[in-house]
């Protein structure tokens, strides 16, 4: 294991639906590609030619021990939610649509973005 000390320490992103990042929902190793992330940012990763677009799940500053990342995908941008693939059709989004509450109302009953945390860790218990 390094210690930071040899290279930036890797992000962990999680390939978005439909993507060709992997199965979505399986957590990728990335480079950052000398941009700053965050928990919830995102990215489309470069991989053998290939652009998939990812969302980061596992900041680099949150990492105390990594594996020097040697021949991982490279994040090369970030994604602009117009770019984001829409949220899947589920028995829960349809339900919510069919009650046609106003936008505003309903933001607050589903997650506007699709595998977010809300990005803030809660206090811990002592």
């Amino acid at each position: 294991m390094s210690v930071g000390e040899t290279g930036p320490a890797p992000a962990g992103v999680r390939p978005a639906p439909g993507s060709h990042g992997g199965t979505a929902g399986r957590l990728r190793w990335v480079a950052t590609g000398g941009l700053p992330l965050a928990l919830g940012d995102r990215v489309a990763v470069l991989d053998d030619g290939r652009e998939w677009l990812g969302e980061v799940v596992v900041p680099p500053d949150r990492l105390v021990e990594w594996v020097e990342p040697e021949g991982l995908p490279v994040v090369g941008r970030r994604v602009p939610d117009a770019e984001w693939p829409a949220t899947p059709a589920t028995d829960g989004r349809r339900l919510l649509e069919s009650l046609g509450l106003p936008p505003e109302r309903a933001d607050l009953l589903a997650r506007a973005r699709p595998a977010s945390s809300s990005g803030a860790l809660p206090p811990a218990d002592n």
